[in-house]
């Protein structure tokens, strides 16, 4: 190695300067002074020439003992690192010492001295690969190191002959005669303005790039069809490609998209390079228009309406869709796209009934097509490995293999009204499939695997199961309908649907003159993370009567995991027994807990008097609780049963109005402050805001 004898001399140079020098002075010496070594791009390694082998370890700190003292020249400025470059370069140079002389040398191998340098006057332009070496040298100093440059060019400077070219009195190319491969169109043709290339005008050629001039709009059918060198398409203002007008160009990368209005049937087809395709203005991508474009990653097109047939097929590393407009979707646009994960297409309202939109999308777990409407069809989801499916307007599903159920966790499709045969299975797989089909008529087959279907007295007709089936299928639904009767002729289990105890708790505490009753639905309930409307509500009976009604409002109580909302039942006289459950219907399907029952009270009565507007049931209304007060409901006032408990009623501003009151000052309705205490109906509603 060169490297040992040059540190070697180095050391010993400066040695001969100072020899009080440490290891560690002469180390941290050579570290200041040394070059970075460059990267040759093209060989993908670190070079270290003859030069920067010099620079490193300050070979030319002197020569002999008269230049020890002198200073040396800085280092000149290169504005152009080494590297790679597709087009022209322009080099500019300058030195920190603003007096020197410049010398570049730019033949390779050869060191720049001042013999066989060139003094730098102006910038330098590169279209070829260059060796670029430099040093500068300043009045009454030593020369400066040499500064390096490699410069990989691939810039080829292209001419054009108009004279290649047909055009049209219209302005539209017709033919090309020429051979180049590199292809600049000029502004005009026989004095006619460039607007279109027509049809075929490029086909199959072996051309590499074009650059089209500002005012060509419209790409004719196949103009540039089966090009497969063609890497680039720079210029124009695009608005118009015709049917087959890229197709087939495999090398592709630079086409600018961003400008397209109208795009036809296989457009860029099998343009295996593209990655990204961005556009705010195309509202229809036809048949086949991106098929096989095998790199394409992502697509961002926010108003595209109508995606055609295979638009998108086999395009194998797309995970990214923004499409947030997108209305309807034909066979097979994105089957055998096998890198998308996530499905949420907001606007989609239709799927062609062909089917097989994302068959064989074997990534794919969560779809949520909210406003999808109508039917889908076979394969629609076919092949895929999908956890979740949230279909909630969908109506009915029709066809043959519609939906792999081997790694679905949930089907989420309260309007299907019809399941024809849509399902398939491995056997194998011992995960449950839960499938929420509240408004389900038929279903005409079970698939070999564990499922829980939630249906209502909607369902009359399940499919037979084969006798010694080693499959299970659990059924949660209103008592005695008929998916009750189906489910205990087939040994499966049932569940009554109108007292659950795994959705959610009642609780009751007494108050004065009356029951309150705290209602928890559970948001482990595993329907709630699809549902898209849940209604809350409660049903009683004391006696002969039965209530129900409905709550609004209702909010998740931070920490506690549920949906709570309370019931203050007034009046309540102690004796009998008051039967409540907690009613929620979740997307069409209603719930009921179990009961709880309260008792006569007896003397234990634990006394509490709360407000339909005390928020927190602390007995203190305030401004949190309350924006509008105007009369507060707190029962019949009865000194008997009161106990002198304390309560506190405050103004919107936080201020008391009443402290530690005594329950025989108060007669039915009394006015204090403008605010009234009074008696109300039977049945006092709880909201919370």
């Amino acid at each position: 190695s060169m490297a040992a004898p040059f540190v070697a001399a180095a050391c010993a140079l400066l040695l001969s300067e100072d020899t009080t020098r440490t290891t560690e002075d002469m180390l941290n010496i050579l570290e200041a002074n040394k070059l970075t070594n460059w990267t040759k791009p093209k060989y993908g390694s670190n070079w270290a020439t003859y030069a920067s082998l010099c620079n490193a370890f300050a070979l030319h700190l002197g020569t002999n003992e008269s230049e020890l003292s002198q200073q040396r020249t800085a280092k000149p400025i290169v504005s152009v690192a080494s590297g790679e470059y597709n087009d022209l370069i322009t080099v500019e140079i300058t030195c920190p010492d603003e007096d020197a002389t410049i010398y570049y040398n730019t033949r390779y191998g050869n060191e720049v001295t001042l013999t066989n340098g060139t003094v730098y006057i102006m910038p330098l332009e590169f279209d070829a690969t260059t060796e670029l070496y430099v040093m500068a040298v300043a009045d009454g100093k030593l020369p400066s190191y040499m500064v390096y440059r490699y410069y990989i060019s691939n810039y080829t400077v292209v001419t054009y002959t108009e004279g290649d070219f047909e055009i049209t009195n219209t302005g539209k190319i017709t033919a090309y005669n020429g051979s180049d491969t590199q292809i600049v169109v000029p502004d005009t043709v026989s004095g006619i303005t460039v607007k279109a290339i027509g049809k075929d005008v490029f086909k199959q050629k072996s051309i590499t790039s074009i650059q089209l001039p500002s005012t060509v709009t419209s790409i004719g059918e196949s103009a540039f069809s089966g090009c497969t060198s063609l890497t680039s398409v720079t210029g124009g203002n695009i608005m118009f490609v015709g049917n087959y007008g890229f197709d087939s160009c495999t090398k592709l990368t630079q086409f600018d998209f961003s400008t397209l209005r109208i795009i036809s049937e296989q457009s860029f087809r099998a343009c295996k390079k593209i990655t990204s395709v961005s556009n705010n203005y195309l509202i229809t991508i036809p048949t086949n228009a991106f098929y096989e474009c095998s790199l394409l990653k992502s697509i961002d097109l926010p108003n595209v309406k109508y995606i055609n047939n295979y638009a998108f097929g086999y395009n194998t590393k797309l995970d990214t869709l923004y499409l947030p407009k997108v209305q309807t979707i034909g066979n097979y646009a994105f089957s055998n796209c096998t890198s998308i994960q996530t499905l949420e297409l907001p606007s989609v309202k239709s799927f062609s009934s062909g089917g097989g939109q994302f068959f064989r999308c074997t990534a794919l777990k969560t779809v949520k097509l909210v406003n999808l409407d109508g039917n889908i069809s076979s394969n629609t989801f076919g092949e895929c490995n999908i956890s979740k499916i949230i279909l909630p307007k969908i109506s009915s599903i029709v066809g043959n293999s519609v939906i792999n159920l081997s790694s679905l966790n949930m089907l989420y499709i309260p309007n299907v009204s019809n399941i024809a045969t849509p399902f398939y299975a491995n056997e194998s797989n011992s995960q449950t499939t839960t499938i929420f089909a509240p408004k389900l008529k038929n279903i005409n087959e079970i698939p070999s695997k564990n499922i829980k279907l939630y249906c209502t007295e909607t369902l009359t007709y399940l499919a037979n199961i084969t006798s010694g089936s080693s499959y299970s299928v659990s059924i949660i639904a209103p008592s005695g309908c008929y998916a009750n009767e189906w489910a205990t002729a087939n040994n499966f289990s049932f569940t009554d649907s109108n007292n659950m105890t795994n959705i959610g708790t009642v609780s009751a505490s007494y108050a004065f003159n009356g029951v309150r009753f705290n209602f928890n639905l559970s948001n482990t309930f595993e329907l709630l993370g699809y549902a898209d409307s849940v209604l809350h509500a409660a049903e009683y009976n004391c006696g002969e009567d039965d209530y129900y009604f409905e709550v609004e409002n209702i909010s998740n109580i931070s920490g506690n995991g549920y949906r709570s909302f309370s019931i203050f039942v007034e009046n309540y006289p102690g004796t009998g027994t008051l039967n409540v459950k907690g009613v929620y219907t979740i997307d069409g399907m209603t719930f009921k807990t179990s009961a709880v029952s309260a008792g006569s009270a007896g003397s234990g009565f634990n006394y509490t008097l709360y407000s339909k507007y005390d928020v927190n049931f602390d007995g203190i209304v305030n401004e949190e609780d309350v924006k509008y007060i105007t009369n507060v409901a707190v029962g019949l006032i009865d000194s008997s049963t009161l106990y002198s408990s304390v309560f506190n009623l405050c103004d919107v501003d936080g201020n008391s109005i009443i402290d530690a009151f005594d329950a025989s000052a108060f007669d039915n309705k009394m006015s204090i402050n403008g605010y009234y205490i009074t008696s109300t109906d039977n049945v006092v509603s709880y909201v919370r805001e």
